[in-house]
């Protein structure tokens, strides 16, 4: 084998830091070109790192007699070298349908689950996919298509914890060169020729349309880009972790005052950083984000949904995040009769209900959500409030701990 056909493939496992000595290494096998490639190369640095290989094929249980036969030939090579095999069949349209996901979406899902089921099992400290320098660029496309910030124009990272890439940097013609020259065979999935995917509509149509009318490297020149980006979103990612800390003041509680010193770019980020903080770390989109950015500038008492029952607040030169909302209290209402007989009447220990009042003087009765509004009352602290009433006049309302309030009689 030619081994100067690696050289960009050990540039980036050098640059990188992806494999070490000894490592144990899962293999994404679906044997396509670029898997097979991949697992040659590892193959290859196998006897220069002591590498242990794990194989992993992914039957996705779409293609019938077809990912059969894919699955024969993947452990046909696997055992052709000895390296560990395992097949792994997948109902990829239950999923789908189950999680209300797309076939790509839910796919991709189930592969990186079966991953990182058998490193646990193998006890593989790498997962190794074959993602190349083409799959970049339509990632990369496709996320501006769909609108992106930064981050997403930095495309598929080479490392993402236990996920390496070595072949990242890769064309998909120097791949399908180096098992042309070695007379290494490969399979194709006929679906990758069906452009109802959206990625596959990008691959076999937009790209080619930019590179004949545009720009004859243009999957070199969306990779730089990717490159700039990585590395500069890298840069504002740490400036907005050391923004975060200057700015939180809580669990989950930051300083408005302190935010608005930041550059808006650095806020977006630490309200990423706030919700994941909460316990929310997938889904969060730039509608999430613009959400609380709105809070910041907007009037002190308001709060917000963002996602998975997380609600942001502003509340007195505060943003609070809390998964806690005024419905989460069941109903409850505690009656008790007072007076002596022939003078009873009836009190009520209850959550507060609409067309409720209180008696602020003499004269005057409020609404008791406006006058708990004007007492400025955090949002999120309102649901543990308890309410006496008769009839729909508050007498007395609290929350038992601190905040206590009673009528004018």
């Amino acid at each position: 084998m030619n081994e100067n056909a690696f050289k960009t493939a050990d540039a980036t496992v050098l640059e990188f830091g992806m494999l070490n000595v000894g490592d144990k290494v899962i293999i994404g096998l679906s044997g396509g070109a670029d898997s097979v490639c991949l697992f040659y190369y590892l193959l290859f640095k196998r006897y220069e790192l002591n590498l242990e290989l794990f194989a992993v094929h992914i039957n996705h249980g779409l293609r019938g007699k077809g990912a059969e036969a894919d699955a024969r030939f993947c452990e046909g090579i696997c055992a052709a070298v000895g390296v560990t095999f395992e097949l792994v069949e997948v109902d990829t349209a239950k999923s789908a349908k189950n999680a209300k996901l797309g076939i790509e979406e839910a796919g991709r899902a189930l592969r990186y689950a079966a991953f990182n089921d058998a490193a646990e099992r193998f006890g593989g400290n790498k997962i190794a996919v074959a993602h190349n320098a083409d799959d970049n660029a339509e990632t990369v496309l496709l996320r501006l298509l769909r609108g992106t910030g930064i981050a997403g124009l930095g495309g598929i990272p080479p490392v993402n914890g236990k996920i390496i890439r070595p072949l990242i940097a890769m064309p998909r013609v120097e791949i399908e060169k180096y098992l042309l020259d070695n007379n290494i065979g490969w399979v194709t999935d006929e679906t990758n020729g069906d452009n109802v995917f959206t990625r596959n509509k990008v691959r076999n149509e937009l790209i080619p349309a930019l590179r004949e009318g545009y720009n004859p490297s243009i999957s070199s020149a969306l990779n730089k880009m990717a490159e700039i980006c990585r590395n500069e979103d890298d840069f504002i990612e740490t400036e907005a972790r050391s923004a975060f800390e200057r700015c939180v003041i809580g669990k989950v509680k930051l300083s408005v005052e302190l935010m608005k010193c930041e550059h808006i770019a650095i806020q977006r980020r630490v309200v990423r950083l706030a919700i994941a903080e909460a316990g929310v770390g997938k889904n969060v989109s730039r509608v999430h984000v613009e959400r609380v950015i709105g809070l910041v500038n907007g009037r002190s008492g308001t709060r917000v949904p963002i996602i998975d029952g997380l609600y942001a607040e502003f509340s007195m030169g505060i943003l609070i995040f809390e998964k806690k909302n005024e419905t989460e209290a069941n109903e409850f209402c505690y009656e008790v009769c007072i007076g002596k007989e022939g003078k009873v009447g009836t009190l009520a220990l209850r959550n507060r209900r609409e067309g409720d009042k209180f008696r602020t003087d003499m004269n005057h009765n409020k609404k008791i959500k406006k006058y708990i509004t004007e007492k400025k009352i955090p949002v999120m602290d309102r649901v543990g409030l308890f309410y006496l009433a008769d009839g729909n006049d508050i007498l007395w309302f609290g929350d038992g701990k601190g905040i206590s309030f009673t009528a004018y009689f």
